[in-house]
């Protein structure tokens, strides 16, 4: 072969790497864009965001990042007011997420290719905390549209998965203690797990996250009182109340101070009929995402020790924690205390899934350095300097454009949500206030007695949404 056509075929094999990165990078960045224009509460520029989104990522209903981009589109016509629209992206969201659940768990083939290229080319299977809040916010959009026996039906899904989530839960941390196991059979990811570099990583990467005492069990406390505020109000006979007191009674174990779960727990379990009431559900700040960050590490290839880089998914939180909110009738007021801390939701998540992220990471970045090396030995040996440049220019370009880390998560997820309640006021008015300002009067109907004002805010200063429905 002329120098030529090596140097072109060189200069192909660097296309074909450089489309990679590509492709791979236009999915991070079209979510970092949507999430910067949801948190500011510009629902008309998170709707074009998400639009492209949808066009480029979900045209199938099993592509790798389908599910995903189904779970941002959801939420976004939710927070905007479409709930049919919402629901439609919700239900195709979790046939894609029952589609992968149902699926092989472990394929050779895909976590082969992912292995030398980047773990973002597996598809997105979903998390516990992805199933139970999409189940969370089916029922409410059904409670919203007036549909109240409907919401019944995505409740019912909401018990049923958090039971698999538990399992699975169990099932994973088992495996992923094994795979650790058997990794020690490779010296390079056992001397390179061993290493004083990987205790570092671990250690920072485990500091950084949010205090996720109390929910290890893998409970989220909302949809738990969702459920159990459900079958409290709606529940039309022994075994809906019997739900409502055993869910509450779990609910305010996790949450001890909220003075509104005290209330209704007291109530459910003398056996009192829950009183005319007008509740503030208030979700607010944004939720921990995924960014990436780039390590080195040692790792032994050819018989050699190499400094290799190595992306691991990094948990980052949102300082800007939005707002508190209140409702007031009269000379009374109820600020909505904490209910459910998705920081800890998501974190717990990430420690449970970071000692399988690591040993896969290692394994990653030994069979790309083990491969890069191959590579680079035969072109020597090819004793053309041409090739030996070209392939040298290859192999760290492949190195640099596979050094990736799957950052990808639901997005647009609330940092915390909260509750509080007010007796229902004769005159039927509360006054919604934000930071202790007054954001405006609600009105309720003049028919039914109990209503739920659900409050969006994102980050101070955004655009909140503002929602309403009867719950009786």
């Amino acid at each position: 072969m002329n120098p030529a056509k090596r140097l072109r075929k060189c200069a192909f094999l660097l296309g074909i790497v450089l489309a990679a990165v590509t492709g791979c990078s236009s999915y991070k960045e079209q979510i970092a864009a949507y999430r910067m224009a949801y948190s500011a509460g510009d629902m008309t520029s998170a709707g074009e965001k998400i639009a492209e989104l949808v066009e480029d990522n979900a045209g199938e209903d099993h592509g790798r990042d389908t599910l995903p981009v189904l779970l941002e589109a959801g939420t976004l016509f939710r927070t905007a007011g479409q709930f049919r629209m919402s629901q439609q992206m919700f239900a195709r969201a979790e046939k894609t997420y029952d589609y992968w659940q149902n699926m092989a768990r472990f394929s050779l083939s895909r976590e082969g290719i992912s292995l030398l290229t980047n773990p973002a080319t597996l598809p997105y299977r979903g998390s516990g905390a992805d199933i139970l809040m999409l189940n969370t916010y089916q029922a409410l959009n059904a409670l919203t549209l007036g549909d109240i026996q409907g919401a019944r039906q995505p409740l019912m899904r909401l018990y049923t998965h958090q039971q698999e989530v538990v399992a699975d839960n169990a099932e994973r941390i088992a495996k992923t203690r094994e795979a650790t196991e058997k990794s020690k059979d490779s010296a390079a990811i056992d001397q390179t797990a061993k290493s004083n570099q990987a205790a570092e990583v671990t250690e920072k990467m485990m500091a950084r996250l949010p205090d996720t005492r109390g929910y290890e069990l893998y409970v989220n406390p909302f949809a738990t009182y969702l459920r159990a505020f459900y079958h409290g109000y709606a529940g039309v006979d022994d075994a809906d109340r019997e739900t409502a007191r055993f869910e509450m009674a779990r609910v305010a174990a996790m949450a001890p101070e909220n003075r509104a779960v005290r209330h209704d727990l007291e109530r459910l379990q003398a056996g009192n009929r829950l009183p005319p009431s007008v509740y503030l559900f208030h979700e607010n700040g944004m939720s921990p995402w995924r960014k990436e960050q780039e390590f080195y590490l040692p790792i032994y290839a050819g018989g050699t020790l190499s400094m290799v880089a190595m992306a691991l998914p990094t948990l980052e939180t949102d300082a800007d924690c939005g707002a508190f909110a209140e409702i007031r009738s009269g000379g009374t007021r109820a600020t909505a205390e904490l209910l459910c801390d998705m920081e800890a939701v998501i974190a717990q998540e990430y420690k449970n899934d970071f000692p399988g992220l690591l040993t896969r990471a290692i394994a990653s970045a030994t069979a790309k350095a083990v491969a890069a090396y191959a590579a680079n030995y035969a072109a020597q040996q090819s004793g053309d300097a041409l090739i030996q440049l070209g392939t040298f220019i290859a192999t760290a370009a492949y190195q640099v454009a596979t050094n990736v880390a799957d950052t990808r998560s639901w997005v647009s997820l609330p940092k915390h949500i909260g509750v509080t309640r007010l007796d229902l006021p004769a005159d039927r008015r509360v006054a919604l206030y934000l930071n202790g300002q007054r954001l405006e009067t609600v009105s309720l109907p003049s028919q039914g007695d109990v209503y739920v004002i659900y409050l969006r805010t994102m980050h101070r200063g955004s655009k909140p949404s503002v929602q309403l429905f009867r719950m009786r």
